[in-house]
């Protein structure tokens, strides 16, 4: 199974946006 996980918040490389991760398992 794979799971989405979204973020946001100023703690990316961009400095602001959002943060897509993959995880699968």
């Amino acid at each position: 199974n794979s799971e989405y996980m979204r973020y946001t918040g100023d703690n990316t490389e961009l400095g602001k946006g959002e943060i897509l991760i993959w995880k699968k398992d």
